[in-house]
């Protein structure tokens, strides 16, 4: 019987050792719900996504196998219908910091990658759960539990989800738990803008940052080029009538050195009337930027006038050390933010 009895303790001990143990990112949202939230890969539409995590949130994992993922909803008064996807999911780490990541999806795959699961994944009934506590129970998380575990041995963690619609199981309102923070750069409008679009300029305040990608955009003439001219501020607008353009309207003034000029097509995406560009600057990961400033205008070659000039400054990197890239599942590459991410749980063991 003391033999029986010490064979059981040791399969006990060993089932102990050998259990599955799990780490919430941001620990600070293990239990109370986030502030965003976002969409899901393959929920309505194909998508990719990548979570990028930085080492700082993963201590605890380093020499452990990664078994598991977890994705807890939103808190909020609806009740979320059932729905499934197809997920490819692949792992992979780096040295790289989180605030190097980068809008082409490759780019932030690392050398040893794992496609950990490759299969269909349930959206669960999940009722109506106000908060601010939302428990990680069956009904309020997507669980993928890895076929094959992947190895963590430290640095940046990116978890690749590729997401397929399943037709007549789309569940576009199930929406997981996200943590964002405000924006660290600043933005304001300084006019000098005239014609069709001259209130037609755009930033986006979240990408004006330390590691960041700066996302500009601008309205124009359908299928023709813009100039986005970025720079230092002139001292004193020019009116653009010195050159022979603006007219007939008024008010046309450069507001920074036309010198840095950038081409951008603007495709007819909103109907004759209104093509859109997007011109996306990359901000190093250098703090020595804090602070700088610079000014954005576009210049409508079509027309020959000016948007409305933006001045912005650059902000401190985000101090959330994790990232994200989503965009349409076959892109090459996507949007990329470094301030907003999905509350997610790791298993290991």
């Amino acid at each position: 019987m003391k033999a029986l009895a010490h064979g059981l303790s040791f399969v006990a001990l060993a089932a102990a050792a050998s259990a599955q143990t799990s780490v919430t990112i941001p620990a600070a949202h293990a239990a109370s719900d986030a502030v965003r939230h976002l969409w899901l890969a393959g929920a309505g539409d194909d998508m990719r996504q990548q979570v990028l995590i930085g080492a700082s949130h993963l201590g605890a994992l380093v020499g452990k196998q990664l078994t598991a993922i977890e994705l807890r909803r939103d808190a909020n008064a609806d009740a979320y219908p059932a729905g499934a996807a197809h997920w490819t999911v692949t792992v992979s780490s780096s040295s790289a910091d989180t605030y190097d990541a980068n809008r082409t999806f490759a780019a932030n795959v690392g050398a040893d990658a794992v496609q950990v699961f490759d299969g269909q994944v349930a959206f669960p009934a999940s009722p109506a759960a106000a908060g601010p506590a939302v428990a990680w129970t069956a009904d309020n998380v997507v669980r993928v539990v890895f076929q094959t575990p992947f190895a963590y041995s430290g640095g940046r963690l990116c978890v690749d989800i590729t997401g397929a619609a399943v037709p007549g199981l789309e569940s576009y309102e199930w929406l997981p738990d996200a943590h964002s923070e405000d924006p660290t750069g600043a933005a304001v409008t300084l006019g000098g803008g005239c014609g069709p679009f001259a209130t037609q300029a755009y930033v986006d305040d979240y990408g004006l940052s330390v590691g960041s990608t700066a996302t500009f955009t601008a309205g124009g003439t359908p299928n023709f080029f813009a100039f986005a001219m970025t720079g230092p501020a002139l001292a004193a607008p020019v009116p653009l009538s010195l050159i022979g353009w603006g007219a007939p309207y008024t008010g046309c003034a450069i507001r920074v050195d036309p010198m840095s000029v950038t081409p951008v097509l603007l495709p007819d995406l909103l109907g004759a009337s209104m093509g859109v560009g997007t011109w996306r600057i990359p901000i190093p990961n250098d703090g020595a930027l804090q602070g700088l400033g610079f000014v954005t205008q576009w210049l409508d070659w079509a027309t020959r006038t000016t948007t409305d000039a933006i001045s912005w400054t650059v902000g401190a990197r985000y101090a959330l050390d994790m990232a994200t890239v989503e965009g349409d599942a076959q892109a090459a590459a996507g949007h990329l933010v470094t301030n907003t991410a999905f509350v997610v749980r790791i298993e290991h063991q």
